[in-house]
């Protein structure tokens, strides 16, 4: 019965409180509590219990917090029945550390009007994927800058990006090449031969490959490329390659 539930309610790791149809909080979980009590929270209303979750909602969206406004028309919408599950994430930070929170709202029931507020932290998810975005543009500076000729392909040969010095070297734009297979840009009596230790790595799921081939450029100026191409995985299927070039044509 009441008793059960509130056990539950202060047993759940998010941070929960219960609203009544006026935005009243009416009950608290132990997450709710201790959150507040690690951020400085008043002794006097620790638990929150009667404190109009609403207009400290409203106060904050008047002191021009975005999040604020968003959570109080959501959760109105809840209230009003417009919408079954309301979700926002914000972020929370503290004077040491950076902290996201997921906040959901959701009815507890339509005859009282009730609406049950969770947040969970999401902190581990948005460091990873803010790591995640360090790395890849990292990779994309080191690709850009690199000398030799980088690009990606799928599985029919056709162009999905090239680095500035591929641009450079084979003098054509992004978009024209994107519209083209690698095939088109080798001499025809190459095309067989690298084509074959394409289908080899492909076959064999090998982590590698080498070719060397003539190409000409936009330019029609005929020039050799040695290049290593590598398998790009999704799962266990291979979708495409990543291919690293460098111009041999002095060396031929």
């Amino acid at each position: 019965g009441e008793a059960f539930s509130r056990d539950i309610l202060y047993s759940l790791a998010a941070h929960v409180c219960v609203l009544d149809a006026q935005g009243a909080i009416l009950a608290v979980n132990k997450g709710w509590t201790e959150f507040a009590r690690q951020n400085n929270g008043d002794p006097a209303t620790l638990r929150g219990i009667g404190v109009n979750y609403l207009r400290v909602c409203e106060k904050a969206a008047q002191d021009g917090d975005e999040s604020a406004r968003a959570a109080l028309d959501g959760i109105r919408a809840v209230m009003d029945g417009a919408r079954e599950l309301f979700s926002l994430e914000y972020a929370c930070h503290s004077a040491d550390e950076q902290r996201w929170f997921v906040m959901r709202a959701h009815p507890m029931s339509r005859e009282n009007g009730n609406v049950v507020i969770s947040h969970q932290s999401i902190t581990e998810r948005k460091l990873a994927d803010l790591a995640r975005q360090q790395t890849e543009t990292m990779y994309r500076e080191v690709v850009e800058n690199a000398s030799d000729l980088i690009y990606t392909m799928d599985l029919r040969g056709y162009f999905k990006h090239v680095n500035a010095a591929g641009l450079r070297v084979s003098g054509y734009s992004l978009q024209e090449l994107q519209a083209a297979s690698y095939l088109d840009l080798i001499l025809p009596e190459y095309r067989r031969k690298v084509q074959e230790v394409y289908l080899r790595q492909f076959a064999g799921k090998l982590p590698s490959s080498y070719v060397e081939f003539p190409f000409y450029t936009k330019a029609g100026e005929l020039r050799w490329l040695g290049q290593s191409a590598s398998p790009i995985f999704k799962g266990r299927k291979i979708v495409g390659y990543h291919v690293i070039g460098r111009d041999i044509t002095e060396r031929k």
